[in-house]
């Protein structure tokens, strides 16, 4: 037979050359299925065919499915033209990488081929510290950290310097070197002389001498100024031979030891009871008490005086 001029066409002389290697069969024993998928369950003695992909299933006994096709005998094995990455070794494989043959560890390929990565060299390994990315300089090394992390001469000597446990002044050298200095160290340093110097007094000053130690002026003529303030005295009449009622104004800090200064706040004479007379005039006596100063006006004439307004001005000194 032509086939070249027959009317078949190339699936139907494919079908008839895998039939060809089916044993012969019944019309009745056969079952034509059309899914892609091969059944599920096989009756015993069936045949059944895939009438577009001509796979062809033999029902077993127990219902199973068994291929019987010439596709079934000449194929379905794995390529023998690639390689396959395993967990164990298969001797049905002729070009298989099998995992466990490499020691336990992180995984990682070269051009493809699996490889256990090395510990300080593909990645950190446990327990040292880190490399920085930049240079890959070990930060395990103190100093060179140091550097790495920008730190200049003079710095890292200051991060460097020895706890000096007890007070001391920072001197960074001209070669960027670091000392802490002592006092007298740095006084020297920065041009200082150690020396005394006298405080001198002069009456009524006392008390002068060597500032390397502190001083208390005296002065034994000197006075101190208390508190200061005015006072305006009182216009009721006073009797002859009376005083007025005393005026007390508060002067904080002042004792009964201390010694009142006062005066008028104006010219008096053209007020009444301080006039000129050939009687007399008031007279004004001024003592202290506890924080305050007290002031009386008293009458020695021979009559009856009406005072006028008048202030006075005061001063409590010790």
């Amino acid at each position: 037979m032509n086939i070249r001029k027959t009317p078949f066409r190339v699936a139907q002389v494919f079908a008839l050359l895998l039939l060809a290697a089916v044993p012969a069969i019944s019309q009745s024993q056969r079952v034509i299925y059309t899914t892609d998928n091969p059944p599920t369950v096989c009756a015993p003695g069936k045949i059944y065919t895939n009438a577009t992909t001509h796979k062809t299933y033999q029902g077993n006994s127990d219902s199973t499915c068994t291929r019987i096709d010439a596709g079934a005998a000449s194929g379905g094995g794995a390529p023998t033209t690639v390689t396959y990455i395993t967990e164990t070794p298969d001797a049905t494989l002729s070009a298989e990488f099998a995992l466990n043959s490499l020691a336990d560890g992180i995984l990682k390929h070269v051009s493809g081929v699996p490889a256990r990565a090395v510990p300080g060299t593909d990645y950190e390994a446990a327990g040292v510290d880190l490399r920085i990315a930049n240079n890959l300089s070990d930060l395990n090394s103190a100093s060179t950290a140091r550097t790495n992390l920008g730190g200049t001469t003079a710095g890292q000597n200051l991060f460097t310097l020895a706890n000096p446990s007890a007070v001391r002044f920072l001197q960074i050298n001209a070669d960027n070197s670091v000392t802490a200095q002592s006092a007298s160290s740095q006084l020297t340093a920065l041009g200082g002389v150690a020396t005394t110097r006298n405080v001198n007094t002069t009456s009524p000053l006392g008390g002068g001498g060597a500032l390397s130690s502190d001083l208390t002026l005296t002065c034994s003529t000197c006075t101190t100024t208390i508190a200061s303030g005015t006072s305006a005295l009182g216009t009721s009449a006073i009797a002859s031979g009376a005083c007025a009622t005393v005026v007390t104004t508060s002067a904080t800090g002042t004792a009964t030891t201390d010694t009142i200064g006062w005066g008028f706040n104006g010219n008096p004479t053209s007020t009444t009871g301080y006039q000129a007379s050939a009687n007399g005039m008031l007279t004004i006596i001024a003592y202290p008490s506890t924080n305050n100063v007290n002031f009386l006006a008293c009458n020695n004439t021979s009559a009856s005086i009406t005072p006028g307004a008048i202030t006075l001005n005061w001063k409590v000194t010790r």
